[in-house]
């Protein structure tokens, strides 16, 4: 199955300290679910998992290339696997996270917001963050 998460940033570089909040916000939801998980990796550089499909990759610096309108794109196919609620956690704090910050960070999903419900409980936030204003 197709099933995939899309995301886009206006800036190469997330500050440390936002990257650094956001690391320690994810570091127990990836902890907690390691029996979905390999060759995991969290860093003060990046984020990096894979859960059976293929292998989502959150970097604090992106390197100059891969640009769509303007914008860093890029995506993770998890095809539903049960390791997407991480995915999802991980994409929903990084946008809350840098919310309102010129990064602009932002994503989107093939599936809709009640797919997202699980990945929403990890975070523990009220709301799922799609977008940076």
């Amino acid at each position: 199955m197709g099933y995939t998460h899309y995301w886009t940033r206006q800036q190469d570089t997330i500050p440390q300290d936002l990257w650094d909040k956001f690391v320690r916000k994810v570091t127990p939801i990836i902890e907690d679910h390691k029996s979905l998980l390999s060759d995991i990796e969290i860093g003060p550089e990046r984020v990096f998992f894979n859960g059976g499909h293929e292998t989502l990759v959150l970097a604090r610096v992106e390197p100059p290339k891969d640009y769509l309108d303007g914008e860093h794109f890029s995506f993770c196919k998890t095809a539903r696997k049960p390791y997407d609620k991480v995915v999802v956690a991980c994409l929903i704090l990084l946008t809350s996270i840098t919310d309102g910050d010129p990064v602009g960070f932002s994503w989107s999903s093939d599936g809709e917001e009640t797919d997202q419900a699980e990945g929403l409980a990890l975070t523990g936030l009220s709301k799922i963050y799609w977008k940076s204003s």
